[in-house]
């Protein structure tokens, strides 16, 4: 079972990459991560999580958005926002 409130990101080249980052000061990547992310979005991303990107998913004339993510040597950062447009089929 997965709460609502997980935090959801793109990431720019490979998630691998991100996810088997070496810790830093013993936080491991996915709190690096949370905590980026949660930052940005008390200055300049929409709030990304679960709940809000189902809801824009389905939702009539909305567009999904996500952060996305980067590493940049020995740390990740927030590149950008990715837009997701919807397909109706």
């Amino acid at each position: 079972m997965v709460g609502r409130d997980l935090y959801l990101a793109v990431v720019h080249g490979k998630a691998e990459d991100v996810v088997k980052m070496e810790p830093k000061l013993i936080k491991t990547p996915g709190v690096q991560v949370k905590e980026l992310i949660e930052q940005n979005i008390r200055t300049n991303l929409p709030d990304v999580d679960l709940h809000r990107y189902l809801y824009a998913c389905h939702g009539k004339g909305i567009d999904p958005v996500l952060p996305l993510l980067e590493t940049a040597g020995d740390q990740i950062r927030v590149r950008g926002i990715a837009l997701f447009k919807r397909i109706v089929i």
